[in-house]
């Protein structure tokens, strides 16, 4: 998910809290108001965090804020695309689906390098490959944007699709 952060720094936007779709828990919003007291929505305090390195960095802070993080993603992968197109904003998403492969997780601090947590906070999207539904999964990203989902992630479920 190489250009995960570059898509939530331009993404977080105040009004970005009205979208019924991107509502997150009082409970979520209270960690991030207890991380970045001064901020006024949760989305101001997940961009301050972003751009705070060395709060970016600290595992045991993103670890707080896991379950947005999480959302933050699944809803990059399988609703972002590029421009007015039915791609995927993500390109590695976009080469594994219009070879036929299916979202089947993602994975929370994957890749905890220096540059994985910068790329993408250290979450990885995991594809399937089902031989039986290659040719289906393609058409359908191909001809009409549609993402396969293989997994049975609880994450995908808390996105209104």
């Amino acid at each position: 998910m190489p250009l995960f952060t570059t898509w939530l720094k331009k993404w977080l936007t105040p009004d970005i809290c009205e979208n019924p779709d991107m509502r997150i828990t009082e409970e979520e919003e209270k960690v991030i108001a207890g991380i970045v007291p001064e901020a006024k929505v949760w989305t101001e305090g997940l961009r301050r965090i972003l751009e705070d390195r060395e709060i970016a960095k600290n595992v045991e802070t993103l670890n707080q804020i896991r379950s947005v993080i999480l959302k933050l993603g699944a809803r990059y992968i399988l609703k972002e695309k590029r421009g007015e197109t039915k791609i995927a904003f993500d390109p590695v998403a976009n080469f594994h689906l219009k070879n036929g492969a299916s979202v089947h997780c993602i994975n929370w601090m994957a890749d905890p390098s220096s540059r994985g947590i910068r790329n993408s906070l250290g979450l990885m999207c995991n594809y399937n490959y089902i031989t039986d539904a290659i040719e289906k999964n393609n058409a359908g990203y191909l001809n009409e944007g549609k993402i396969a989902i293989s997994g049975t992630d609880l994450i995908y479920k808390s996105l209104d699709f």
